[in-house]
């Protein structure tokens, strides 16, 4: 009995100090919250001129992204937020080149070995400085007080795994919230072309939401628990019908459209490097059966 004990004052101690660096890192960052007014930035980005988008391409981006931020705005109203979204783009009429813009064939769970300062390497090829390309760029071209949070999304025509770079997840110092958008699947994930369920997905992440799936950092614990609570969640699926999807109570609590914390969340929350620090912590207290953790 007290073996479990100190397992389970293990789990809230870890599982609180989580959750304080979760508020810490969402609240920081271009993109804080889902609520108020949204500036996006929409860069238009390929790796050489022989690799640039096709024709029609990039309206067919335009009809995805118009479809994801009406899908997000509706969601937020469920909780009673008021969401708007400006767009700006970059890249439209002549795309931008850039050789940090590379396709990827990450599949698995494992990390994924993508450049996360993808963002960065953009705007540092556009000549802003590197250690203060979002406050430069914002100021020259929009007034602070028209927006409330601000991300970019970074569209390839390459085939890729589309991923989101978000303030301090993995210890990264992003003050510029952005996500790598690719129009078509990596090798063996079939025809797939990019839908609205990915980008909303995408920009769920940078607004502070997790996978709800098995990933490098999430265990299929966790994915059997939101199978079960959240089956719909479109933080649980990779792409698929936005408008079959839905934005549960966990995901509105991470994004902020929500305060209400639930004791079910618990199990969505424990990550594979959270329980790592509890069994850390019980072994120094000489406790070695940890079998109920596996």
């Amino acid at each position: 009995m007290k073996k479990i004990l100190l397992l389970l004052t293990a789990v809230f101690a870890v599982f609180s100090a989580s959750a304080i660096d979760y508020y810490r890192y969402r609240d920081q960052g271009s993109a804080r919250r889902l609520e108020g007014r949204v500036m996006l930035i929409a860069v238009y980005a390929a790796n050489n001129r022989n690799a640039d988008f096709a024709p029609g391409e990039k309206h067919y981006i335009d009809s995805v992204l118009v479809v994801a931020e009406e899908w997000l705005v509706a969601r937020a109203a469920e909780y009673g937020k008021t969401v708007t979204f400006s767009n700006f783009s970059l890249g439209h009429r002549n795309s931008l080149f850039n050789n940090a813009v590379v396709s990827n064939d990450w599949v698995g769970t494992e990390a994924s070995p993508v450049n996360c300062y993808i963002i960065q390497d953009i705007f540092e090829a556009l000549n802003y400085d590197e250690g203060n390309y979002y406050s430069q760029f914002m100021h020259e071209k929009f007034d602070p007080s028209s927006y409330d949070q601000c991300v970019v999304l970074v569209f390839s025509p390459e085939k890729g795994r589309s991923y989101a770079m978000r303030h301090g997840y993995g210890g990264m110092n992003l003050m510029l919230e952005g996500a790598m958008i690719y129009l078509y699947a990596p090798e063996g994930w079939g025809a797939y072309l990019l839908s609205s369920y990915t980008v909303a997905h995408e920009m769920l992440h940078l607004f502070g939401a997790d996978d709800l799936y098995e990933t490098y950092d999430r265990s299929a614990g966790s994915d059997a628990f939101a199978e079960k609570l959240y089956p719909t969640d479109i933080m649980l699926r990779g792409y698929h019908d936005v408008n079959s999807a839905t934005l549960d109570r966990f995901t509105a609590w991470q994004v902020g459209l929500t305060d209400e914390f639930s004791e079910e969340f618990m199990p969505l929350s424990l990550k594979k490097s959270t329980l790592e620090n509890v069994r850390q912590q019980l072994e120094r207290l000489q406790y070695k059966q940890l079998d109920v953790l596996k």
